[in-house]
C-alpha cells in the first residue's frame, strides 16, 4: 500500500512493509496517572494496531516492538530507544511508528538535536496515526521539531507543578520519598477523604536509639558506634557491617526527631569535559517540616548529637587540598576506595606514603607502598600509549581521504535528490509512464540509502581518526604527571581520571611463618619468616 507522506503539496509517496517499521511504546507524565504502565502500553499498542490494520499489509511483528517501562527523561535513560536508534542504521529499517512525537523525546533540545540527526542521516521516517514525517522535507522538519520543543516545555511546567505539590505536601507533614528510613515503614494514614503517607517505626527502630545514646551519653564517634553495633550482632541496613556512613546519616536524619524535609539533596548540575553530570549532594540549607510521625528521639537528644557531631568535623583537618592523587580511582577488592595514608619510620626518620583500605578492622587485603601502586600504573599506561601510537601508525592516513569522500558522497546524495524531484516532476507531467517511473524511481531510492550509508561510514571513520588521537593525548598526559613535581594532586588527579576509569588492587595480608612451616611447605626464606603474596591490580581504562 502506498502511503503519502510529508505536506499536500510534497508528492512523495512510500510504500512500507509491516517488518520495515519499528513500533515505540512508553508511559508519558500525560497520561492517565491512575492506570499502570502495562495498561497505557496496551491501549497504545491497540491505537497502532488500529493504523497498521488500515494502512499495512498485516501487523508489524512482535520482535520489532519495543516496549519502555522506565521514566527516563534523557535518551540515555531509555534504553529501548537507544536499541531502536541502533536498529535504524539498518537500511532495511524504514520508520518508527509512536502513538505521538514526543513519546520519542521530552529530553532536553540536546537530546531533540541527537535524535533528528540520527533520524536524518539514515532517512528514517516517523509515523503518528494523524501524520507521517519525512525529516528530509523542510516543512517535516519543521513541524517535527516544533512538537519536541512542545514536549520538553511541558515537561518543564510538568516538573515545576509536581515540586510544587510535592513541596505542599511536605509543608503539611507528610513522608513523601519512596525508600523509607532505617528503623521504619512507609504507612498511610486517612485524614479525612485523603490518604496521606508518613512513617511507622518498627522494631530496628532500637537501634537507632541506642545510637543516638552512645553518642550523647557516651560521646561515642560513628566509627565507634559501628564497631559496638557489629560486637552486638546488629546487622546494619546492606545486613553486613556498619561503617561510618551509615551512622552518620541516622544520626543526622530529622525524621527521628519528628520532622519531614525538602530539598535536602539537592540536583546539581556541572559541566566537565563538556559534558554534563548530574549529583545530588546534601544540601545543608534544606527546609525542615514538623512531620505525622512520632517522635522516636526527643529534641534535646537530638540537638546534643547534632552539637557532638558538628565539633567532631571542626576538630578534622581543615585543610581541604587534595592529597590523594588516585581518589575516585583506587579500590579495594572489598569494594572500599581505598585513602593515602603517610607511615613514620621512627628508626629511619622517614615516611612512607601507602595506600590502605578505610575498613581495615574487617577487610582482609594489606596495603601497598605508593611508589609502587604508581610505578605499575605507570607501565600500564606506557603499555597502553604504546598499542595505540602503533595503531596509529599502522593505519593509513586517512584525514584528507575522509574529507575527499564526504565531498563527493555529499554531492551525490544531493544529485540523487535531485533527480528524484525531477522524476516526480517528469511523472506529474505524465511525460513519462508509471512502470518506467517505478524502476527509476526504485532505482533511485536504492542509489540514495547506499550513498547515505557510505556517507555515514566516511563521517564514522573520520571521527575514528580524531578520537584515536585524542586517546593517545589523553594517555600521554596521564603517563606524564604521574612524576611531574610542578602539578598538584588535584590536578593529577583530573589528568588521571580522564584516561582511567577505576583500579582494583587486592593482596592478602602478609604471612609470617616459623622456620619450620618454610622447610614444611618448602617455601623460600625470607627476612624474619614475612611471606608477602603478589598484588593483584586490574586497572580499567576510559579510552
Amino acid at each position: 500500500m502506498y502511503i503519502q507522506t510529508g505536506d499536500p503539496m510534497n508528492f512523495y509517496i512510500e510504500k512500507f512493509q509491516p517488518e520495515e517499521i519499528l513500533e515505540y511504546l512508553r508511559k508519558s507524565r500525560s497520561d492517565d496517572p491512575t492506570l499502570s504502565v502495562d495498561e497505557v502500553l496496551s491501549r497504545h499498542r491497540e491505537i497502532l494496531r488500529n493504523w497498521e490494520e488500515r494502512n499495512l499489509d498485516g501487523f508489524v511483528p512482535e520482535e520489532n516492538i519495543y516496549r519502555e517501562v522506565v521514566s527516563g527523561e534523557t535518551l540515555d535513560g531509555r534504553p529501548e530507544i537507544l536499541r531502536i536508534l541502533n536498529r535504524i542504521e539498518d537500511p532495511r529499517i524504514k520508520a518508527i511508528l509512536v502513538v505521538d512525537v514526543q513519546r520519542l523525546s521530552r529530553g532536553d533540545l540536546e537530546d531533540c538535536g541527537r535524535l533528528i540527526k540520527l533520524l536524518r542521516y539514515t532517512g528514517t521516517k516517523v509515523i503518528t496515526p494523524q501524520k507521517i514525517y519525512d525529516l528530509d522535507d523542510e516543512y517535516d522538519r519543521d513541524a517535527f521539531e516544533r512538537e519536541l520543543k512542545r514536549g520538553n516545555e511541558y515537561l518543564e511546567y510538568f516538573k515545576k507543578i509536581q515540586n510544587r505539590g510535592r513541596l505542599q505536601s511536605v509543608a503539611a507533614g507528610n513522608y513523601i520519598g519512596s525508600i523509607p528510613p532505617y528503623g521504619a515503614d512507609k504507612v498511610f494514614i486517612m485524614e479525612g477523604k485523603r490518604k496521606c503517607p508518613t512513617l511507622a517505626f518498627n522494631e530496628k527502630s532500637e537501634t537507632v536509639v541506642l545510637m543516638f545514646h552512645l553518642a550523647y551519653y557516651k560521646h561515642m564517634g560513628c566509627v565507634s558506634i559501628g564497631h559496638y553495633l557489629d560486637a552486638m550482632g546488629i546487622k546494619s541496613p546492606t545486613e553486613k557491617h556498619w561503617n561510618y556512613q551509615q551512622v552518620h546519616r541516622i544520626l543526622r536524619n530529622p525524621v527521628y526527631n519528628g520532622k519531614v524535609v525538602w530539598n535536602r539533596r539537592k540536583e546539581v548540575r556541572t559541566v566537565e569535559n563538556m559534558e554534563v553530570h548530574i549529583s545530588r549532594p546534601v544540601n545543608n540549607d534544606y527546609l525542615c517540616y514538623p512531620g505525622k510521625q512520632p517522635k522516636l528521639i526527643p529534641d534535646d537528644i537530638f540537638q546534643g548529637v547534632q552539637e557532638f557531631l558538628d565539633s567532631h568535623i571542626a576538630r578534622k583537618n581543615t585543610n581541604k587540598e587534595l592529597r590523594n592523587l588516585l581518589s575516585g580511582i583506587l579500590y579495594c577488592g572489598c569494594g572500599r576506595s581505598m585513602n593515602l595514608r603517610s607511615y613514620m619510620q621512627s628508626t629511619q626518620k622517614y615516611s612512607a606514603d601507602r595506600f590502605v583500605c578505610p575498613d581495615q578492622a574487617y577487610c582482609n587485603n594489606g596495603s601497598i607502598l605508593a611508589d609502587d601502586l604508581l610505578r605499575t600504573i605507570f607501565t600500564a599506561l606506557s603499555s597502553e600509549l604504546e598499542s595505540f601510537e602503533t595503531m596509529q601508525q599502522n593505519a593509513p592516513s586517512q584525514e584528507e581521504t575522509n574529507v575527499d569522500t564526504i565531498s563527493l558522497l555529499s554531492k551525490q546524495l544531493s544529485a540523487l535528490e535531485k533527480k528524484r524531484i525531477s522524476l516526480w516532476d517528469k511523472y506529474t507531467d505524465e511525460a513519462m509512464p508509471r512502470d518506467i517511473f517505478e524502476a527509476l524511481k526504485a532505482k533511485c531510492e536504492e542509489d540514495i540509502v547506499l550513498t547515505k550509508k557510505a556517507l555515514n561510514e566516511a563521517y564514522t571513520s573520520a571521527d575514528s581518526q580524531c578520537k584515536l588521537s585524542d586517546t593517545i593525548y589523553t594517555i600521554q598526559q596521564a603517563s606524564r604527571c604521574i612524576y611531574d613535581d610542578s602539578l598538584s594532586a588535584a590536578e593529577k588527579n583530573v589528568l588521571l581520571k580522564a584516561a582511567i576509569k577505576k583500579i582494583t588492587y587486592s593482596r592478602p595480608r602478609p604471612n609470617r611463618y616459623t622456620k619450620q612451616e618454610q622447610r614444611a611447605n618448602k617455601l623460600p626464606i625470607s627476612h624474619g619468616g614475612w611471606m608477602n603474596p603478589d598484588p593483584d591490580i586490574t586497572i580499567e581504562f576510559n579510552v
